[in-house]
Order: C-alpha cells, then structure tokens, then sequence
C-alpha cells in the first residue's frame, strides 16, 4: 500500500556496529542502512524539499520520500549519520530532551533491559506480563486481554513484523497502565534482574554535541517530546503543553535553530496535541501508521510514515 502514497517519510530507530553498539531487535548496520537507501535513492529527497513540497503546495507527479530518526539514540550519530554524510543526505532526527536535564529515557531503558537481561524477546514479554499481574493482581490482566482481543487483532494487522506477545506488552503498557504505574514496575523489574539503568541512561542518548553536529550538518531537528510518554495523549492538557513546549525549549537552546516540526511518541496524538504544538510554532508533523493514513485526506500534520522493519 505504501507505493501508492506520494509524500512519505521511511523510520529509522537504533543501529548497530562492531564497536560500541550492540545488535538488537530491528537494529541494522551501515550495509543494510545503504541498501535501504539505495534500494529508493531516485526518490529520497532532503528535509528542505520536502516541506517546500508540502508547505508551497507543490504538484509532483513522483513518489517523494524522505528519512526520519527518533528518539535521539546515541547509534544514529555513530551508525546512520555516517553514511548519510557518505551519501550526501539529510534526514529529519526527532529528539526527546530528558537526556539534557539528566533523566532517564525508560523506553530506551526498557529495550536494552530486554535486550541483555533477557534469551529473546518473547522471554522478556513472558516475564513482564507475569510480574503484572504478581504486583497489579487489581488490573486484571487476563479480562484486560479479553476485551481487547480486537485490538490486539487489529494492531497485529497493522504491525504485522510484531509478535502476539509483542502486541499484548504495548496494549499493556499504553492501556491497561498509566505512565506512573508502567515507570514503576520497570524500575521493580530492573531491581529484580539487579539492572543498574541510571548507569547505562546517558550512554544510549545523543548528547548536546552530538545534537549540534546533526544540526550544523544540515540535518533538521524535530520534537519528539520531552520525556516519550506512553501514550502521551492519557495527560492532561497542562501536562502535554509542558513536554513539548520544555522538548522545543531545551532543542532550540542546544542548537541555536528555530524548530518546528515533530513527530508524535509512538505516533500518538490527539487534537489537544495538535492545537497545543500550533501554539508553539509547530506547523509539520509525522504520525506512524501508513496504513490508516493512506485512507485520510493528506494533512501536513499527520505525515504517513513506513518503520524501515516493513521495508526489510
């Protein structure tokens, strides 16, 4: 369905290499990086042209594509930005700002917990929903799964590269718990597997040099929000005010470049984010699912984006 769509951005998370970053599930390494690339390089264009395109209105008769990064992850300067400099390209980095006010990313923290702790994926799923239910024995996890068996049926159609375990950890995470309860579980389950995150947080991050020479190389930078709740549309207004507009302050500060594109944390958004992001100045936004977006009339706020796994 996605060769259909005309303006499109590619998603790329983590990396890895034979140095300092590890592989993991879904991460890919400069040979693959290029391949991707050189399998659409007639229709990549660069952040610039992209949004003259879309802002000016312009007709175009091709397919345009353009690369996307998120979450600030240290391999997208080791790995990814190399090979763009290699290629001549540039990319839009959505960044989250917590890194900065040295606080930890759990979503990142998460993902190397299951990556080193854990045989597989499916191990790490296994134990998190069993230590659910051991601590929230309140939530119901079983009746919560029940009731969302449609759900779960319909984000396996989307996201069709995600395990059925896979798939009832998100719901979990983004439904069942708030963004509290879920941060206060990791960091029993951290304390259970004697993980130290708070040691390894900054090493996964960009760091604010890092973030200058994306941003010095002409590469543009994107909100991403403040510290990537999940789902960031369960706050309330004030608070999601307050991760962006924070997200906007400290990326602006650090590059000394006016921002004003985002991509929303896990493609979650709402009208209260949309009004709340054109109220600081953010005019051009990327959403996730392709597949749903494709249907909807093209808004410039809601880009159609494909995860780089799918292309795989």
């Amino acid at each position: 369905m996605y060769k259909k769509i005309k303006l499109l951005g590619f998603m790329f998370h983590h990396f890895h290499d034979e140095k300092k970053n590890r592989k993991s599930e879904g991460s890919i390494d400069k040979k693959k990086f290029k391949q991707i690339i050189k399998n659409f390089r007639n229709e990549i264009i660069n952040p610039n042209e992209f949004k003259e395109i879309i802002l000016e209105k312009k007709k175009i008769k091709k397919r345009k594509i353009c690369l996307t990064f998120d979450d600030g992850i240290a391999a997208q300067a080791d790995v990814a930005a190399e090979v763009l400099d290699d290629l001549n390209l540039k990319a839009f980095f959505f960044v989250n700002s917590h890194q900065f006010e040295k606080k930890a990313g759990m979503l990142e923290c998460c993902r190397y917990f299951r990556n080193n702790y854990f045989k597989n994926i499916e191990e790490f799923n296994k134990f998190f929903l069993q230590k659910l239910d051991f601590f929230y024995p309140q939530k119901n996890l079983k009746k919560f799964l029940d009731l969302n068996k449609n759900k779960i049926k319909k984000m396996k159609k989307m996201f069709s590269f995600y395990s059925n375990k896979d798939i009832q950890f998100r719901i979990v995470r983004d439904y069942l718990l708030n963004n509290d309860e879920y941060i206060l579980l990791l960091t029993k389950l951290f304390k259970l597997k004697k993980f130290n995150f708070k040691q390894i947080n900054f090493d996964l991050f960009l760091n604010k040099k890092n973030l200058r020479e994306l941003s010095n190389n002409g590469h543009e930078i994107g909100l991403h929000s403040h510290s990537h709740p999940i789902p960031i549309t369960k706050l309330s207004r004030k608070n999601i005010h307050y991760e962006y507009f924070t997200n906007k302050k400290i990326l602006e500060k650090i590059t000394n470049i006016k921002i004003n594109s985002v991509s929303y944390p896990n493609g979650y958004t709402n009208i209260d984010c949309e009004k709340i992001l054109n109220k600081i100045g953010i005019n051009f936004g990327f959403a996730n699912n392709y597949k749903e977006i494709a249907k909807l009339k093209f808004d410039q706020m809601y880009i159609p984006r494909i995860d780089h796994t799918e292309l795989i």
